[in-house]
């Protein structure tokens, strides 16, 4: 890398706004703005729709590093509007359901007026030229901005030479010899970089967002296909197992204790938790019209994945508020009706795969 150029400015007096995921393409660029001597502000997207639950949590990365760098950070929750544009994505999915066009769209807005109320002159993305196949293609990513209205103010350091010059460039601000050149799926550059710069730290590449994952996907199709889920839904869909009893009715259970917990976190007091009484296994909840017959299908999977006793039946217990209200004794579901009602992509989703699998709203544009 050329070694940065003299400017007649005192960069310290620049702000830039840098979008900062905590992955490692979004780190390298703000370390390396960071290294240039802009003031630099760092924006993370607390979308709801990051690998972990809780939404403002689930990129610790993210604020670790703007720590280490002594950057201040602002998080954005935007979780209600990203879910929207989930549910009716003007630009259609990835392979998924990854809106990732839709979702750079606003993304980028909130960054533009961020930029604005902080009297930044640019703001700058960890994005690489032909890095994704959806969103970070060179003409679609020209695109973007140009929809948005931000043409030249965003900066894309990592590629910046294999793209149009913008504003910070034409205004001196910054030179093009202090851009990369970056293209490509192939991460070597950004790992030698990381090596060179000191970063230890970040999140897996390419990792970070479910709704890129094809497990979640297919959890999230079916949640849309029977519910309208909100940003409480959209967590626990990440939590557990999934089981479609009716169209009206769903069991979560929990894989393991860290699932239960993360499980019984998100539910609210009135909410029914149901677990076997007399010996260790999952946490389960209901989706949906809690039934009789919902909640003894429910126990009858609980106590499949407690590996209870088959040829008999054991109670169940329960409890809404901390308190149990009913106690029931079935048995074990069998192996082959769990498979069926399971919804993943190994699973037969209560009978509706064909439909759960299928695309859901909007349409394809990519293969991100």
């Amino acid at each position: 890398m050329s070694e940065p150029v003299s400017v007649p400015i005192n960069r310290r007096l620049i702000k830039a706004i840098g979008l900062l995921s905590g992955g490692l393409d979004s780190t390298l660029a703000l370390v390396h703005m960071h290294r240039l001597g802009f003031q630099v502000i760092a924006c993370h997207f607390a979308n709801g729709f990051q690998a972990a639950i809780h939404a403002v949590k689930a990129k610790p990365l993210a604020i670790a590093t703007a720590n280490r760098l002594r950057v201040p950070l602002k998080v954005i929750d935007n979780s209600r509007e990203l879910l929207q544009i989930v549910k009716h994505p003007a630009r259609g999915y990835g392979s998924n359901m990854n809106p990732c066009i839709d979702c750079r769209i606003m993304a980028f807005r909130l960054a533009f007026d961020l930029m604005k109320a902080e009297g930044a002159r640019f703001f700058f993305t960890g994005e690489v030229v032909g890095q994704r196949p959806m969103s970070q293609r060179r003409p679609v990513m020209i695109d973007i901005a140009r929809a948005v209205g931000v043409e030249g103010y965003v900066l894309r350091p990592l590629s910046g030479k294999l793209l149009p010059p913008t504003i910070p460039e034409r205004e001196g601000l910054i030179s093009r010899d202090e851009l990369l050149d970056i293209s490509g799926r192939s991460r070597k550059r950004q790992m030698e970089l990381a090596r060179q710069w000191g970063i230890d730290s970040y999140d897996s590449p390419a990792g970070g967002c479910a709704l890129t994952d094809p497990g979640f996907s297919v959890r999230l199709r079916d949640e849309l296909m029977f519910a309208d889920p909100d940003v409480r839904e959209v967590q626990i869909l990440k939590v557990g197992r999934h089981f479609r009893l009716s169209p009206q009715a769903k069991a979560v259970l929990g894989r393991d204790a860290d699932d239960c917990q993360a499980l019984a976190s998100l539910l609210r007091p009135e909410e029914p938790i149901i677990e076997a009484r007399d010996m260790p296994g999952p946490l389960a909840t209901i989706r949906g019209d809690a039934t009789p017959d919902a909640i003894r299908r429910t126990a009858a999977l609980v106590l499949r994945y407690a590996k209870a006793d088959p040829a008999r039946e054991h109670v169940v217990a329960v409890r809404r508020a901390g308190q149990t209200v009913e106690e029931i004794s079935v048995r074990p579901a069998p192996e082959a009706e769990a498979t069926t009602l399971l919804v993943a992509a190994e699973g037969g989703c209560g009978g509706y795969a064909d439909k759960v699998k299928g695309k859901v709203h909007g349409r394809r544009s990519g293969s991100e």
